[in-house]
């Protein structure tokens, strides 16, 4: 039992109402703060970007974005300057031998990818990818946990076991696919844990095949009408019953009970436009027709939207 259900227990028992109806306004809480989720998506780049290129100039002196100039790699971005963060100073400190990398500081960067997004130290795993000059028996490449992307993965599907993937990790190299694919320290920041990497996928063909292949999708209508049609109704018994309760109750209390029948009307009126004009919009798309050229830059735009489209 959550606070939430508790302190809800007995203010609906106050009220007259059952405890079995809590089930059903906890779902009305969660859907509408699910509604307002997006998508994590990290993005890493290579080789460093050059720094007048990217960080935006005439920013205000709270921090604000309103008046500030967007140079050309981050242009894109300007229309949500408002929901914007630049952070400036950050220190990758598991790449530091003082912080216990046995080997960092040694100007091979390269090897660190696999704590880019980690936090924590490299894993014992060693690996002389990438011509790491330290000794012969190579450099600890590998991660020292999961990564950033795979950590909110897990823990999203551990709440909500139908999504697909922990992480879905594309790439938009340009080199021969064995290499573009190679998941060690020296060119892989997404790791599912310790030292198991989540190897980078750069063929867009493939990864349509990993997300689409062997799916039955929808194309139009509601899963489990009938159970859909329970819920509104239910909602509309919590709703009437609220409402004639909320009537008897002080003006702190009825505020409380007010909030959650809006709650309520909000989750009937969903479902009630879902059952009314059942979206058509979950069928597998045209699979892509851009093959993989190796040392192609030019058709990285044209598959990085291909992908970005893919993953939402």
């Amino acid at each position: 039992m959550t606070r939430w259900e508790l302190k809800r227990r007995s203010f609906l028992r106050a009220l007259g109402v059952g405890a079995g109806m809590l089930p059903v306004l906890a779902e009305t809480r969660h859907a509408s703060a699910a509604s307002g989720l997006g998508r994590l998506i990290t993005v890493v780049k290579g080789n460093g970007t050059r720094a007048e290129t990217f960080w935006p100039t005439g920013a205000g002196a709270d921090g604000s974005l309103n008046g500030a100039v967007f140079p050309h790699v981050v242009a894109p971005l300007k229309d949500l300057r408002e929901k914007l963060l630049f952070l400036d100073g950050i220190t990758l400190r598991n790449w530091l031998k003082s912080e216990g990398n046995t080997t960092g500081d040694n100007g091979d960067a390269h090897h660190n990818w696999g704590n880019l997004l980690t936090g924590t130290l490299p894993g014992p795993a060693t690996s002389s990818d990438g011509g790491c000059r330290l000794n012969a028996g190579g450099c600890h490449m590998g991660a020292g946990s999961a990564s950033l992307d795979c950590f909110v993965g897990q823990a999203l599907r551990k709440k909500d076991p139908s999504l697909a993937f922990d992480s879905l990790h594309l790439s938009l190299n340009a080199d021969d696919l064995s290499t573009a694919r190679r998941g060690s320290g020296m060119s892989c920041p997404s790791w599912f844990d310790k030292d198991v990497p989540n190897p980078p996928e750069p063929d867009v063909k493939t990864v349509f095949t990993k997300i689409f292949g062997g799916r039955q999708l929808s194309t139009g209508g509601v899963a489990n009408e009938g159970l859909w049609r329970k819920r509104v109704r239910l909602l509309d018994f919590v709703g009437k019953d609220l409402e004639r309760f909320a009537k008897n109750l002080g003006r702190d209390d009825r505020q409380a009970a007010e909030a959650h029948l809006t709650s309520v009307h909000r989750r009937q009126d969903e479902l009630n436009r879902l059952l009314s004009s059942p979206p058509a919009m979950c069928k597998t798309p045209a699979a892509p027709t851009l093959d993989y050229l190796v040392k192609n830059e030019a058709n990285v735009p044209g598959r990085s939207k291909l992908m970005m489209d893919m993953h939402r």
